[in-house]
C-alpha cells in the first residue's frame, strides 16, 4: 500500500515538474487608457517604466507595461500566482491618476 502511495506522489510530482517546465519563460503585464492630451504632455508625467503612446486624434492612448524573464522557480510560483492579477490593478490605478493629472493641467 505504501509503495502505491509513493508511486502516486511521484507521478504527481513529475506531472507538476513537466507543467512548470512547459510554461513560457517570459511574462508581460499591460494596461491602457486614452487621455485628452498630446503625447508630450503625458510623457512629462512619467519617470522610469515602459510606456507606449499612440496618438488618436486629439487624444493619446497610453499603455503601461512590464515584462521580463521567468526562471524555473518563477514558473512554478506563477502556477499559483498570476502576475497580471498581482500588479494589473496598480497599473490601472496609476494610469487613472496620470489621466486625471494630465487632463487637469493647462492645455499647451
Amino acid at each position: 500500500m505504501l509503495i502505491k502511495i509513493l508511486i502516486v506522489v511521484a507521478v504527481i510530482i513529475v506531472v507538476l515538474v513537466v507543467i512548470v517546465a512547459l510554461q513560457s519563460k517570459e511574462y508581460r503585464v499591460a494596461r491602457s487608457t486614452t487621455m485628452s492630451a498630446p503625447p508630450l504632455a503625458v510623457f512629462a508625467q512619467i519617470s522610469t517604466a515602459e510606456f507606449t503612446f499612440k496618438p488618436e486624434g486629439k487624444q493619446t492612448a497610453v499603455t503601461w507595461s512590464m515584462s521580463g524573464d521567468k526562471n524555473f522557480m518563477a514558473k512554478a510560483i506563477h502556477l499559483f500566482m498570476n502576475m497580471d492579477k498581482m500588479i494589473g490593478g496598480q497599473f490601472e490605478k496609476g494610469l487613472a491618476e496620470m489621466k486625471s493629472i494630465v487632463e487637469a493641467a493647462p492645455k499647451q
